[in-house]
């Protein structure tokens, strides 16, 4: 009875560990295709007509929502090894003048 106990919490922490690797590596490879999408809204938010202003604003401001989700995961205990670092270094995009 003590084997299959001791199986079964191997198996348990085996497959919790390679789900937290998989995640993890999900988001480290995700991380450069965000950062550039940021960087355009940045740039596209910089030169923003007024008719596009509220889509524009909108964008930004899920973005910024993103920005500080990720950046508050990070410092959460054991959340915070599935998401890169690389957040804290991301600064909020100005939202543009209507």
């Amino acid at each position: 009875m003590r084997e299959i106990a001791a199986f079964m919490v191997t198996m348990v922490v085996g497959v919790v560990g390679f789900l937290f690797a998989i995640i993890w590596l999900a988001n480290t490879l995700a991380f450069p295709g965000q950062l550039a999408k940021i960087d355009q809204l940045r740039l596209d938010a910089a030169h923003v007509d007024p008719i596009q202003a509220e889509a524009t604003i909108g964008q930004v401001t899920l973005w910024n929502q993103m920005i500080r989700a990720n950046q508050t995961y990070d410092r959460v205990f054991l959340i915070g090894i599935l998401v890169p670092d690389d957040w804290q270094h991301v600064q909020p995009i100005p939202v543009p003048a209507p």
